[in-house]
């Protein structure tokens, strides 16, 4: 069973980044951001289309390759959650985490007993189809799961400190445009109430020892998060990846005139 390097790395203090994957689920993307050096992959499967035959496969195509496989699912629910672990996703972020008990019972979907209630079957995606001691993989898949839960609303303010205590969760992810709707400045994701919300969960988990998250769409973008105490950085998705780059260059080469 291969490791979690985006895990360790965290737990270390350091910082991880990579995109996340909502429109091509081919058989090549995962080769194609490995070439780039990125930490992981966000498979989409909230705001996507998609389901979990075509998560199977493109997790699939990432094994062996850098880049850690990790998804959202639609929801905190169990067979999302341990469906999405068994197709052999590192890792889970689920959206619209609001209370500690929510985020405990992500961690126990996802983790074995004595630590969840994950259930059991061994021969599969998850640990490449190989043999072995059942006790031995439970118990480093337990330690390589990693646990984002999705800070999205108000609501979820009055539970953080409980939320970034929680044992097995490893990252809080801050969605500031769900955050924003909810704070009734939608889509102001500068506005001064979503900054101080903000503020308030990495002062959170600062003092829980979790790492903090948020996507970025820029690189000016990426060094002002990083400068505000976020390590876990979701660098914009794969359409936009395409279409920045591309825009830019459609418009340098209508723009020039041959000399």
């Amino acid at each position: 069973m291969q490791g979690n390097a985006v895990k360790e790395r965290l737990a270390a203090g350091g910082v991880v980044v990579g995109p996340m994957v909502m429109e091509f689920f081919t058989a090549g993307i995962a080769s194609i951001f490995a070439q780039t050096g990125v930490d992981y992959i966000l498979y989409d499967l909230e705001h996507t289309g998609y389901g979990y035959q075509a998560l199977r496969e493109v997790v699939s195509y990432n094994r062996g390759l850098a880049p850690v496989p990790l998804v959202r699912v639609p929801a905190n629910q169990y067979t999302y959650l341990a469906r999405a672990v068994d197709a052999g996703a590192k890792g889970v972020m689920v959206p619209f985490v609001e209370t500690a008990a929510q985020a405990r019972a992500v961690v126990e979907a996802v983790k074995y007993p004595p630590e969840g209630r994950r259930g059991a079957g061994f021969g599969i995606a998850h640990d490449d189809y190989g043999g072995g001691d059942p006790a031995a993989k439970m118990a480093q898949a337990n330690r390589d799961t990693l646990v984002i839960v999705q800070m999205e609303s108000e609501r979820t303010l009055a539970e953080i400190d409980a939320i970034a205590a929680t044992p097995g969760v490893d990252v809080v992810f801050i969605g500031h445009f769900d955050l924003s709707n909810t704070l009734g400045v939608g889509g102001q994701v500068d506005h001064p109430r979503v900054q101080e919300a903000s503020r308030r969960v990495i002062e959170a988990c600062r003092r829980h020892g979790k790492a903090v998250g948020r996507m970025v769409m820029s690189e000016d973008a990426a060094r002002r998060a990083l400068d505000e105490g976020y390590r876990f950085i979701c660098y914009a998705t794969d359409v936009l990846l395409i279409q920045e780059p591309m825009a830019r260059a459609v418009a340098a080469v209508r723009a020039h005139r041959p000399a």
